[in-house]
């Protein structure tokens, strides 16, 4: 992939989950029964359904995330190359559809409640500090050897052919996992999401330390 598909691959990632996120989001802070979103009447007063029946709608916004996943993956190992910008530009185009229907959902939802006493202020900040991250996989790719920026080792900082196979495989990493995490974050309130956070930080640091050490055996030792 070169950049333009990298950027193209995050931003499509990103705003697949984002409905997700936000529906997954909303379960801390809306009442265990809402309206439902059409003004149905039963009776003489609202139908109202259990808050967590909003999730339906983020099972089938997993639906464009697994395409652009897939999409990702069969262009980085080469195997499509114009197909990869038809479905992920077809599954954006999707997202955006949930993503409009979810805020639309939970506009009309919220009326009804008073939400903000019980916002989740830190649990939305881990989720966008998550994603946020997820998007730095995409300079990393590119990332040349110096002495400032990027994963430095005693592995990658024997070799540039190192260097360039961890960062590669590292800005992927970040990207796809970040993301991932930040559609788990979605689900936790609170200081245990900010905690979950720095411990999913830690083992991506942890993990790059790994690769570092088994690209270096394989491109260095084994020559």
């Amino acid at each position: 992939m070169d950049k333009r598909d990298r950027w193209f691959y995050a931003v499509s990632l990103l705003m697949g989950v984002l409905p997700f996120s936000m529906m997954a989001l909303a379960l801390h802070f809306l009442p265990d029964e809402v309206p439902l979103i059409v003004e149905l009447y039963k009776g003489d007063g609202i139908m109202y359904m259990h808050k967590n029946r909003n999730l339906v709608i983020g099972v089938f916004c997993l639906i464009p995330i697994a395409a652009v996943m897939l999409a990702g993956e069969l262009k980085r190992r080469k195997l499509i190359e114009r197909n990869f910008y038809a479905i992920t530009l077809g599954a954006t185009v999707i997202s955006l559809a949930f993503l409009c229907f979810v805020l639309y959902q939970l506009i009309m939802q919220s009326q009804r409640v008073n939400i903000i006493s019980s916002f989740d202020f830190v649990g939305v900040i881990s989720v966008c500090v998550s994603f946020i991250i997820a998007m730095f996989g995409v300079p990393i790719y590119d990332l040349q050897p110096n002495a400032v920026l990027g994963f430095r080792n005693s592995y990658t900082m024997r070799s540039d052919a190192v260097w360039s196979a961890v960062h590669h495989h590292a800005a992927f990493a970040c990207i796809a996992g970040f993301t991932v995490l930040g559609m788990g974050l979605s689900f936790i309130r609170g200081l245990p999401a900010l905690l979950t956070l720095l411990c999913g930080m830690a083992v991506y640091l942890f993990y790059v330390l790994f690769i570092s050490w088994y690209y270096f055996k394989k491109l260095i030792v084994k020559k």
